[in-house]
This record gives structure tokens, sequence and C-alpha cells, in this order.
């Protein structure tokens, strides 16, 4: 259970045996996915040459000789503030009764580091100053292939990568400037407010009621949708679903993006934890997505948001391809129906938008394996 290795149960032993033994994703050599687990696998690797514990290597070796006196590695009682909006998560086992993520010493290589900005600006300093790395490693470290380097994403203008954890999301890019030089822009955000963004109801003002979800079947009368929810499948907590709004809006760069998202309220969300399928409904307040475009429609709000979702994804380290726009009928309504394919973990995603009334767009997508279709969900709908 992922659960067990958030709450530091799963001994290293077990969790290589657990990996040795899981199925290839493909031939190595043949394709590239970005895999957080290569980077403990890594961490194992300094402890096992070093002969020191992941946190002290880390500690002598980059922290102390970049001047990082405010950053810890795996410090279970390090935390500055007390997350938000985590009740539910206390209940996955993810956190403890407080709230504070439980996983300090099962994060390592891959996480378990608490910084700030002043400290992450010294190790960019120190890492492109030359203070850290020799030539030959720095040339290695930025030597690019498909848009990504070792541990950094490699675009027109510089360097980047982003993560996000329960409790904040984060984006590191350094610039490469011939004007002046490197320049750091640093970017750390709290998320877990359960509330929605600014306080403000992205629907207040339109027709907009909510739907229900009672004996398997996710209703709303107000889009004139039933969705018979397949079994195995479970139903996202409202709090969750806010989180995942304001952590979107967060990691979000520019204002439009910032402002669709900002109009869009999740009204249900259900998920098979064994084989990563989610379906999601949502609705977007049209008007307040993007105000100076009054014709605003399905088309445009399925360019706006895949081009966002595309951008996560590269900053992951993978690609967003859209293979296929159209119309189709479910439940007896059109949609425009987008298709994408994921490189990471090879997942599909199939987005659906219908304009509901002037106001409101209604917006759905699923996610699923290349081994599904979104056929076996589609005939879902009455």
């Amino acid at each position: 259970m992922l659960s067990d290795i958030y709450l530091d149960k799963v001994t290293d032993e077990q969790f290589l045996a657990a990996l040795y033994k899981a199925p290839l994703a493909f031939e190595p050599g043949s394709s590239y996915e970005y895999s957080n687990t290569n980077y403990r696998l890594l961490a194992f690797i300094i402890e096992k040459l070093s002969g020191m514990k992941y946190c002290d290597y880390v500690k002598k070796n980059i922290f102390d000789k970049c001047g990082m006196t405010k950053t810890t590695s795996m410090a279970l009682g390090d935390m500055t503030y007390k997350p938000a909006g985590f009740e539910e998560l206390v209940n996955y086992g993810f956190t403890d009764k407080e709230g504070y993520p439980a996983c300090p010493n099962n994060s390592r290589g891959d996480g378990g580091i608490h910084s700030c900005l002043s400290d992450m600006v010294r190790f960019d300093r120190a890492l492109f100053g030359g203070k850290l790395l020799k030539k030959s490693s720095m040339e290695l470290l930025l030597k690019e292939e498909n848009g990504y380097c070792c541990g950094l994403i490699k675009d027109e203008k510089g360097y980047s990568h982003s993560g996000s954890s329960f409790t904040c999301t984060s984006n590191n890019k350094i610039i490469e400037s011939g004007e002046f030089g490197h320049i750091y822009v640093i970017k750390l955000e709290r998320t877990g407010a359960a509330s929605q963004s600014d306080g403000d109801d992205p629907m207040a003002g339109t027709r907009y009621v909510k739907g229900t979800f009672s004996d398997g079947v996710y209703v709303n009368e107000y889009a004139k949708i039933k969705f018979n929810v397949p079994e195995g499948f479970t139903q996202d907590p409202e709090k969750e679903l806010a989180q995942r709004k304001n952590m979107g809006i967060s990691f979000a760069e520019t204002k439009k993006d910032k402002t669709m998202l900002k109009a869009q309220t999740y009204d249900a969300s259900f998920w098979q934890e064994s084989t990563s399928i989610c379906i999601e409904f949502s609705f977007f307040n049209s008007r307040q997505a993007m105000p100076g475009d009054p014709a605003y429609n399905e088309d445009k709000l399925l360019t706006d948001y895949i081009a966002f979702n595309s951008f996560g994804v590269k900053e992951a380290g993978g690609t967003q391809k859209e293979t296929s726009r159209g119309k189709i009928k479910l439940g007896g309504q059109e949609y425009l129906k987008a298709e994408t394919v994921i490189s990471i973990g090879d997942m599909h995603v199939c987005y659906y938008a219908r304009k509901i009334d002037d106001d409101v767009i209604l917006f759905m997508s699923i996610s699923f394996p290349k081994n599904r279709t979104a056929e076996e969900f589609e005939k879902c709908f009455e």
C-alpha cells in the first residue's frame, strides 16, 4: 500500500524487492519516462558508496558548500506551518493526525528536503557558478535529450524543474540572459486551502446547480447528465477537489491560465486506485474565464486547457499530444471531444466540452492507460 511507504512502514529491502518484481514499462533504451523512483535509487547508491546517511551526505556536500543554513533533509519536526485542509489525508495514512507529512525517511533522493527562497538562490548560484560541480560534470548535467537534462527541463530560455507535495508547490527556473547572465526565478507557494480560490464562488450569478452522487449514479440535472459510475471507483472528497483546483492555479504561470482556472468549479471526480483511471466533471463560468472574449466557447476552452496541461506534463519531463478532435453524443447530448496521449506512463486523456447556456461550459475528462478505451466509460452515460 502507498500509505505504508508514507508512514515509514516499508524497509529499504522491501522497497527494492518490490521494485525488482515490478514489470518493465518498456525495454531499457527504447523509450523515456521521468521517474522519481530512479532518484531514490541514486540515494541508495550514495549511501552505499559513501558509507553515510543520505541526509548527512547532502548536508556536508551540498547544503554546507552552498551556505544553505536554513535547509534540511528529512527532518521530521521541521515544519514552519500547519497545513490546512488535510483531514482526508489523515484517513488515507498520508499525514499524521496534525496534518504533517508522515514520510520524511521514505522521501530521500526524490523529496524530503525543507528549504526556503534565499537558500534556493544560494544553491542555484553555487551550481551555475562552478562551486558544486567541475566543468565536465556540469556539461553532463546540462546535456539535453528530448528537452530533458539530468534533473532539469530545458527550454529556449534556460532550465527549470517544478514539484509539489501535500503542503506546497515549487518551481525553480534558471534563465540564461546575454545581458544579465543567469537570472534565477524561484516560486514557492503553500497549497491545501480547502476553500475556493480567493474565497470567490466562480458560479455566482449563473444558473449552475451542483450534481449529486447516490447508489452508484452521478446526476446533474442542470447539465442534463446521468452517469453510471463503474464498480470499484471512489468519489474524491470536496476538500480534495478544492485542493486540486488551488494547486492548479498556483502552478499556472500566465494570467490567462490563472483566470481560466479560477472560473472553474469541480462538480465531481471518481477514480480507481488499481488502474489510475480518473473521471472528472467540472464547470467553467465562460464570462469569468475569458472576460475579454464574449464568444468564448467549447473549442477555445479545450485548446486552452490542453495547452495548460501540456505545460505541466512538460515540466514533469513528458509530452502531451492531441490526436483528434470532433463531435460525439453522450446521453443524448452533443459534446466536442479531444483525444490526447501523454508520454508519461503512456496515458490517454479524453476531454469533453459542452456549452450549457450563455454563462457556463461543462468540461469533462477521462484519463486511462493505453490498454483501456474511452468507449468503456462513454457508454456509462444515459
